[in-house]
């Protein structure tokens, strides 16, 4: 089962920020706090608010033992894979036993007509042949972050080389799938995992829960 929380950052107040960063351990609060605008600092605070929800729901795991491999993943010594991602003001975060990447973006033609270079062949025969271009072109987009984020892939290496319109795709001789959730009307949201469970469960997250 893939476990899904999602939030927004309006439920963290500007005289929060301090009591919620009180919550994490010290190097975390210097990854929130290396962010100059406040609404950016709560995106990352939110997600690693998620973070210490889940690992103390799991009753294992140790937030002290968060950490960042050679490509940026973040993971816990010895707990369960899991994965952030945030666009506007909304953050989802999820956890699986198996690899996993989520990835979500508000559907913006502008951020849209950004991404016109970055697809294969097909890819952008797929939107050429579609009514919503721009729609289609952030499906894509997400779907291709997710699987960066799951398999460990540089982003910039599989823009144009691997196609991720399929359901599911195999790349280092393993099989990815893709996995379609919805949060909200304004966003399109993917998970990417190699694992052969697709259910998942979607949970709103408060972080007053914690205090």
């Amino acid at each position: 089962m893939v476990n899904i929380l999602f939030s927004q950052i309006d439920l963290i107040g500007d005289l929060d920020l301090t009591l919620y960063k009180s919550l994490l351990p010290d190097h975390i609060k210097k990854e929130v706090n290396r962010f100059r605008f406040i609404n950016d600092q709560k995106l990352s605070l939110l997600g690693k608010l998620m973070l210490k929800y889940a690992i103390n729901s799991s009753g294992t795991g140790d937030l002290n033992s968060f950490k960042r491999a050679a490509n940026n993943k973040p993971y816990i010594l010895g707990w369960k894979n899991f994965n952030i991602s945030h666009s506007k003001d909304t953050v989802v975060f999820c956890t699986s036993s198996a690899d996993i990447g989520i990835d979500i973006e508000a559907i913006d033609s502008l951020f849209a007509v950004d991404l016109c270079n970055f697809y294969t062949r097909n890819e952008k025969k797929i939107i050429n042949d579609t009514n919503k271009k721009e729609q289609k072109m952030i499906e894509i987009w997400v779907r291709k972050e997710a699987f960066a984020k799951a398999s460990g892939a540089d982003l910039g290496n599989i823009l144009d080389s691997v196609d991720c319109t399929p359901s599911s795709i195999l790349y280092n001789d393993e099989q990815w799938k893709f996995v379609e959730f919805q949060v909200s009307n304004d966003f399109v949201s993917f998970f990417c995992t190699s694992g052969s469970c697709l259910e998942f469960n979607i949970q709103t997250f408060n972080p007053r829960c914690l205090l």
